[in-house]
């Protein structure tokens, strides 16, 4: 499974853009994500990453930049998106 990157900005676009390869990865499979360099994230792609999080395999994130760890946070989504957690 390839690990799907987020852009720096995560907006209602970029989370329209990313639905597809979300849908793709297989239901008993975690999808792999890399935060590292968003600086940017919108609430349809916090609502995008946190239902994928609770079906399927769920989310396995391999790096989160701080902004996105802040933006989990004020979500109170660090338990869904397991922010923090190394994959």
């Amino acid at each position: 499974m390839q690990v799907i990157k987020l852009p720096s900005r995560c907006d209602r676009a970029a989370a329209e853009a990313l639905y597809p390869d979300l849908l793709d990865v297989p239901a008993d499979t975690a999808a792999k994500v890399d935060a590292g360099d968003v600086e940017h994230i919108g609430q349809a792609m916090l609502q995008l990453l946190a239902a994928t999080a609770q079906s399927g395999g769920g989310v396995e994130l391999s790096e989160s930049s701080a902004e996105f760890g802040k933006a989990v946070a004020l979500a109170k989504l660090e338990e869904v998106l397991s922010v923090g957690e190394t994959a």
